[in-house]
């Protein structure tokens, strides 16, 4: 293959890769039959097949394809089963099959990958040629292996780019968007175990009257990033209903008080403290400040009694139901609008955009190989001006301010949850770059986070809220 090539898959999973050295675009399933997804890996000699375990893909390596099934299962067979074009069962895609047709990677095309599992089906490897589907290869487990062909088939979507040797040009890969199917009809409703939990009477006294102060936040609610088995936590998360009470805080005769409540995922904040809620695997945080700046998916007013059943809007396993995001939620970027002349410096993104590196604690543990290896829940500046460039090639913690805005430090003590070692930028010359930006990984823990907002007119000492949730979880 050339240093420098472009792959365009369009539909199923749409992305751009340009490459030097080593590339790993990497698949992984995440639900049953029949899922749509690809996988490149691009090969050196004496490079590890993967980065991660259980996987189904599709492999080009000095321009020759092969399909690829990975176990995690240390004694399988196939634990790194890897079948070239010339071994494949179906039409090869070299021009010998039925459509005559060779595919050329550098051009739009559509892969696709559908898994029967249960630990013992069949993996179909294929494309799509002249608008038919076209399979290339049939990998069939049952009859012929001893352990089952992966350890779990409940497994995230990633994208993932890495290189084992210092490339000479920049690598990304641009994802756009992976699809996924199943055969199943699956009620939502009759899976999962009920759980239930109910907030503290909390003092509300922000809100609107003589001034409107703002959102007061309450609490936040976390899937747990691993479970107690030490497994990734891949369950979902179902709610089905929320309810609210709200109380004058100064009647003696239970007085209802007027009150809004909203639930926001992903704020940006500063300061949680995550705990699990006994006999489940939700984690609970009150502490901390958020700056809010989430996707709202609760708003409501009432007075007195608040009730919601949410069995309607979270009703399937695309659109209806929660989970942690996978490898570490990925990476982002911010670019930087400014940055001053202080210690701990203070960074300020660009107009637009939202502060989206978060605390240690908010990710939610560094899991993922390639962040564990590189980042390990840091954040590395990039294009930074002159008097500026010594931040590049360091990797700093940022602690959220404001919505826009964190502070900078070396250090961070994970058994108190405190920053420390501040990045002092006083002596550097003012901040002129307007192609600075930085990037590392978001973090597995996706957050939800409640806030209330009272009448002060009609409270003026405040009002008692309490929040009750319920959901189903469905362990995968």
């Amino acid at each position: 293959m050339s240093q420098t090539q472009g792959l365009l898959l369009r539909l199923v999973i749409h992305i751009i890769i340009i490459f030097r050295e080593v590339l790993i675009f990497i698949w992984r399933q995440f639900v049953l039959i029949p899922v749509l997804g690809y996988q490149l890996v691009l090969l050196n000699d004496g490079v590890s097949l993967m980065l991660i375990t259980d996987s189904f893909f599709q492999l080009a390596a000095d321009g020759t394809f092969s399909v690829v099934i990975r176990s995690s299962i240390a004694e399988a067979a196939q634990k790194d089963l890897v079948i070239p074009q010339s071994d494949w069962n179906g039409d090869k895609a070299d021009g010998s099959g039925d459509s005559q047709a060779t595919l050329d990677v550098t051009k739009d095309n559509i892969w696709w990958i559908d898994v029967q599992w249960h630990g013992a089906g069949r993996v179909r490897f294929g494309t799509y040629l002249d608008g038919q589907r076209v399979v290339m290869h049939s990998y069939i487990h049952a009859n012929n292996y001893e352990y089952a062909m992966s350890q779990t088939a409940s497994l995230p979507t990633c994208f993932a780019v890495a290189a084992v040797s210092g490339p000479s040009t920049e690598q990304y890969l641009e994802a756009w968007s992976a699809s996924m199917w199943t055969e199943s009809d699956i009620d939502l409703n009759e899976k999962g175990n009920p759980k239930t939990w109910a907030s503290n009477h909390n003092l509300v006294t922000q809100g609107k009257g003589y001034a409107d102060t703002g959102w007061q936040y309450l609490f936040s609610l976390s899937p747990v990033p691993a479970l107690s088995n030490t497994e990734t936590n891949h369950s979902l998360y179902q709610p089905t209903s929320i309810s609210a009470y709200a109380f004058d805080s100064d009647a003696t005769n239970g007085i209802d008080a007027v009150m809004d409540i909203k639930g926001e995922i992903n704020c940006v904040h500063s300061g949680h403290d995550f705990s699990t809620i006994t006999g489940t695997t939700v984690d609970l945080s009150t502490a901390g400040t958020s700056y809010e700046f989430g996707q709202v998916r609760l708003e409501e007013m009432f007075a007195g009694r608040y009730e919601a059943e949410l069995t309607d809007t979270y009703n399937n396993f695309q659109y209806g139901a929660l989970k942690n995001l996978s490898d570490d939620g990925g990476t982002f970027v911010n670019n930087v609008g400014s940055i001053t002349q202080a210690n701990p410096a203070v960074v300020t993104v660009k107009l637009g955009e939202r502060m989206e590196a978060r605390e240690p604690e908010a990710q939610g543990g560094v899991t993922f190989p390639i962040n564990v290896n590189e980042y390990n829940g840091k954040f590395e500046f990039y294009n930074m001006p002159a008097g500026w460039t010594s931040l590049e090639g360091n990797y700093y913690y940022l602690k959220p301010i404001a919505y826009n805005q964190a502070e900078v430090y070396a250090g961070y003590d994970d058994v108190t949850k405190t920053f420390n070692t501040p990045l002092d930028t006083s002596a550097f010359a003012a901040f002129t770059s307007n192609t600075g930006y930085f990037k590392g990984f978001r973090g597995s823990r996706v957050i939800w986070s409640f806030f209330g907002k009272t009448r002060k007119s009609l409270h003026p000492n405040g009002a008692r809220l309490m929040v009750t949730i319920n959901w189903k979880e469905i362990v995968q």
